[in-house]
């Protein structure tokens, strides 16, 4: 599996567990993976893939804000759009 397809399996699996309350411990690990991946790739992808990590520990702390929830599912659509292209 090349990492893109790699990437975009940790990112798929890190947003369901991030919406489901019983898994969100597992999502700052997860994030840990996704940034390195998005590091080795580089360019946009890695900047997204930072900003995706600071809005993810803002969910983290107040799961309920709907302007963070808006925010993450902007950058689900955005890195799974972008893990497609490459």
């Amino acid at each position: 599996m090349d990492l893109y397809c790699k990437l975009g399996n940790e990112l798929r699996a890190m947003f369901k567990d991030l919406f489901n309350p019983a898994r969100r411990g597992t999502c700052k690990a997860q994030m840990d993976d996704i940034l390195s991946m998005a590091a080795q790739i580089g360019g946009p992808l890695a900047m997204e893939a930072e900003l995706l990590y600071m809005d993810v520990l803002r969910f983290l702390q107040h799961p309920e804000d709907k302007e963070t929830v808006a925010i993450l599912q902007e950058h689900a659509l955005k890195l799974e759009q972008e893990t497609r292209e490459l």
